[in-house]
């Protein structure tokens, strides 16, 4: 089992100019309950879907992340 991981999704003023330096997998037990609860603080679920194993998002500044299927 993994911790909890506090995150803080603020609206970014500036568009991205470089891609990612981090990027985030979030595991937990429940990926589509926690991708809706993610959308509701300001993240977007990312129109390309690798695979079912994950959900790609992206931050309110366009960052990319993925909630991991447990």
């Amino acid at each position: 089992r993994f911790p909890p991981l506090l995150t803080n999704l603020r609206d970014g003023k500036d568009p991205r100019t470089v891609k990612n330096r981090v990027h985030l997998d979030l595991a937990t037990d429940d990926a589509d309950s926690e991708s809706r609860r993610l959308v509701s603080l300001g993240a977007r679920v990312a129109l390309d879907q690798p695979n079912s194993s994950l959900i790609v998002m992206h931050d309110p500044e366009g960052n990319e992340f993925c909630v991991l299927r447990g």
